[in-house]
């Protein structure tokens, strides 16, 4: 690849996700900066750092004229959570909205 890239810092959940992905097809890091969210690594490519690996709401987040969103086939992905105190569960409220979350997102794959 000849592009910098725009990687994630060890700590980041995605990291060693997207590094195994690039791994299994040969992609050496030339790193251009390291960052710590999808919305960072959007704003760093937007301002021309590199070339980053981000999921799809972090994408969809960062709408720039300086961006071209390019799908990649096949490409890793990752698990959502929602989190919840074991004694407080959700509301009624809570509980719907997370209904609804889960019927979005169902909607990207």
């Amino acid at each position: 690849m000849r592009q910098r890239l725009i990687i994630y810092s060890p700590e980041a959940p995605q990291s060693q996700i997207i590094d195994a992905w690039l791994e299994k097809f040969g992609i050496a890091r030339q790193v251009a900066v390291e960052v710590r969210s999808g919305y960072a690594a959007c704003a760093m490519a937007a301002s021309g750092a590199g070339v980053a690996f981000v999921d799809d709401l972090s994408a969809r987040a960062h709408r720039s004229e300086n961006l071209a969103l390019i799908k990649i086939p096949d490409a890793p992905r990752f698990a959502i959570y929602s989190v919840t105190n074991v004694n407080r569960p959700p509301s009624q409220l809570g509980q719907t909205f997370l209904e609804l979350v889960t019927s979005e997102l169902a909607s990207f794959s």
